[in-house]
């Protein structure tokens, strides 16, 4: 947008918004790096953690509650974690009851560090600093459930990873994958944009990219806010407050097929499989 156009849109009846949204997130953004400093992780990054419960941080939330109903229904289950994060959600996996071990990787050290300091202590739960590239050759199935959400599109060549998965799943074994929802070539270019984003692709290419790994598509769901307050608007400029008055339950999950699921409203994309 040249300068012109900014002028048009900061003077639209918009404007005032526009501007006030744009100070209020570079305010929150200056103000969590200070967090991440404080808990030693690094100042630019895209992890959330249970020290800022803000609205992102319980939308990626919502996805490991969700991740807990796909768990199969037995005993002594082996879990994989791939790109933990600060560990949060790897601590709620382990935490079923049919869960033995949980695996979880990171490349990022200093998520690790964290997640080893609060988490550590949780009876079965391994946190190691990995790669997701490096997993089968480091930390080698089978498992009977792999998550990953928002990892796969932080990769150089994600199809190669997908292709490798179905080795490291046991043989009645479910993956869980998640990634922001990219339905045309506008979104795709806001997404190539993005730091740490390398492969951005449209949630067609993904199904493809599975299919093509597992031998089907599997079940897909669109992640979406569907607040217990209608008024109640998702704030995406990582502000903390309110804490309180968000949770997983503000959150749902529509088994749905790619057409039904191309709307604004969509937050990630999601698809659960198994081997054929």
């Amino acid at each position: 947008m040249g300068f012109v156009g900014k002028l048009k849109k900061l003077f639209s009846p918009a404007g005032p918004r526009l501007v006030a949204s744009a100070l209020r997130y570079q305010y929150w953004h200056r103000k969590n790096q200070w967090i991440y400093l404080k808990h030693g992780l690094a100042l630019e990054n895209e992890c959330v953690g249970d020290f800022m419960p803000h609205d992102i941080y319980w939308a990626h939330r919502s996805i490991y509650d969700f991740a807990c109903d796909h768990l199969p229904s037995r005993s002594g289950l082996r879990v994989l974690d791939l790109g933990c994060g600060v560990g949060y959600g790897a601590a709620l996996l382990a935490q079923d009851d049919r869960v033995a071990s949980v695996t979880a990787l990171d490349l990022d050290e200093a998520c690790i560090r964290y997640a080893q300091r609060h988490f550590g202590d949780i009876t079965g739960l391994r946190f190691a600093p990995c790669a997701a590239e490096d997993f089968p050759s480091q930390h080698a199935g089978p498992y009977d459930f792999i998550f990953s959400s928002n990892v796969f599109e932080h990769l150089d060549d994600a199809g190669a990873l997908l292709r490798a998965l179905p080795k490291h799943l046991a043989a009645d074994g479910r993956f869980f994958f998640a990634v922001p929802p990219i339905f045309d070539e506008a979104e795709r270019a806001r997404q190539n944009a993005v730091e740490f984003h390398r492969s951005n692709h449209l949630i067609a290419e993904w199904q493809e990219h599975l299919q093509r790994a597992f031998g089907s598509p599997g079940t897909f769901y669109a992640h979406r806010y569907t607040p217990r307050q209608p008024d109640r608007p998702y704030d995406a400029t990582s502000a903390p407050i309110p804490v309180t008055d968000l949770g997983s339950y503000d959150f749902s999950f529509t088994a749905s097929g790619l057409d039904a699921s191309q709307s604004g409203d969509t937050l990630t994309a999601i698809w659960v499989l198994g081997l054929p």
